[in-house]
């Protein structure tokens, strides 16, 4: 009965399905480690061209700083270089690994993300924080050598 009464507010059984959340979509939101992995495929292009919804609205707003920072002095602001690689040469040349590390809040998580470079094994940390729509976002980065990114994007120039 209460299925009945479901299927004529959507309209159909059809239109039921088409009314409920996918559940990709919740997925893709709701765990850290597909957040980490979404992070990490969209930042190789260039970390800063990384989308806003896979990100915290204040790393966010440090991208766009730097952004701008580079545009407007035509050349390197706070980032000398890429973090994934902690330096400006080398080829990862292994897949990429995803471990959640245990968090010490519901809204914070720690991604561990680990690779190769030039076949010498890195390991990168992943901070994501629950943004205000209930979805996780990358909100820090640690570096092979222990850099934060957030430290680098705020360190005067």
């Amino acid at each position: 009965m209460r299925m009945l009464q479901w299927t004529r507010v959507c309209g159909g059984l059809a239109v039921a399905l088409l009314c409920a959340p996918p559940a990709q979509a919740g997925q893709a939101c709701d765990d850290p480690v597909v957040v980490a992995r979404r992070f990490q495929q969209a930042s190789m292009d260039g970390l800063l061209a990384t989308p806003a919804e896979v990100l915290t609205p204040a790393l966010g707003r440090l991208f766009a700083e730097e952004r701008d920072c580079q545009e407007r002095e035509q050349g390197i602001c706070h980032l000398d270089s890429d973090p994934w690689l902690d330096g400006q040469d080398g080829e990862i040349d292994a897949p990429f690994a995803f471990a959640r590390v245990a968090g010490s809040a519901a809204d914070v998580a720690t991604v561990e993300v680990r690779y190769a470079v030039w076949g010498e094994p890195y390991r990168v940390l992943l901070s994501l924080r629950q943004r205000g729509d209930g979805c996780w976002g990358v909100d820090d980065m640690t570096t092979q050598r222990g850099s934060r990114l957030r430290d680098q994007l705020t360190e005067p120039l």
